[in-house]
């Protein structure tokens, strides 16, 4: 079955692959100079162009990063997967800063790293998004999601208090029709297992405090379909 989905990646990107190519064609195509940018016609046909191009790049590097699970974890070729996938985040960060998309492979790169048990150059990744302004609500799903990831990287390297401090800030200052969407509830999650699991190393009335604020939080998390 590993073997088969790893085939179907492949097939995958070899199509992304001649889409990418046949854009660039195109967009090399196009009229040059400041007469070309003046026409509305060609400046909406370029900047289709870009942002398939875009959406494009991130495609691809997201089909090495997901081949990466057909293979055994930590295998040569699991390594080798998350390191390419992640150079191509890094890139298409680079390339696209001030566009979401770009935003999305500092994420990923993060996700890539963090598969890799590389925690700190994770968490780096991670603070770069958590430090950007968040007013647009889909910037704020890409943030939460960023939030997520951090917590998981406290709780797998026993920084239980850190992660428990950024979860609840970040739910205590969201908006209420916020607290039901996915990206929340994953962050209610993971503030409920890192709640559980500081109430491990407590004891007495402290430890009953947080494992019922643990419970809580996984009741409310439950109520709603979806990966918790």
């Amino acid at each position: 079955l590993l073997a088969e989905a790893r085939s179907r990646l492949q097939q995958s990107s070899e199509l992304l692959d001649e889409l990418l190519a046949a854009i660039k064609e195109k967009l090399a195509s196009l009229p040059k100079g400041a007469l070309s940018h003046q026409d509305p016609e060609i400046n909406t046909t370029r900047q289709q162009l870009a942002t398939t191009q875009a959406e494009a790049r991130f495609l691809a590097a997201n089909l090495i990063f997901e081949t990466a699970d057909t293979y055994a974890e930590g295998s040569a070729e699991y390594r080798d997967n998350l390191e390419t996938a992640a150079a191509a985040f890094a890139t298409l960060h680079k390339d696209y800063e001030e566009k979401l998309v770009g935003f999305y492979g500092r994420l990923y790169e993060g996700r890539c790293r963090q598969s890799l048990a590389q925690w700190k150059e994770a968490l780096k990744c991670y603070a770069d998004l958590v430090d950007q302004p968040i007013s647009n609500a889909e910037f704020r799903r890409l943030v939460a999601r960023a939030y997520r990831r951090r917590a998981e990287c406290f709780i797998a390297t026993g920084k239980i208090e850190e992660a428990i401090e950024e979860c609840d800030d970040w739910l205590q200052q969201s908006r209420a029709s916020e607290r039901s969407e996915p990206e929340w509830l994953a962050v209610a999650y993971r503030l409920g297992d890192a709640l559980k699991q500081h109430s491990l190393q407590e004891t007495g009335s402290e430890a009953t405090r947080l494992e019922s604020e643990s419970r809580q939080l996984m009741r409310e998390v439950a109520r709603t379909p979806g990966e918790f």
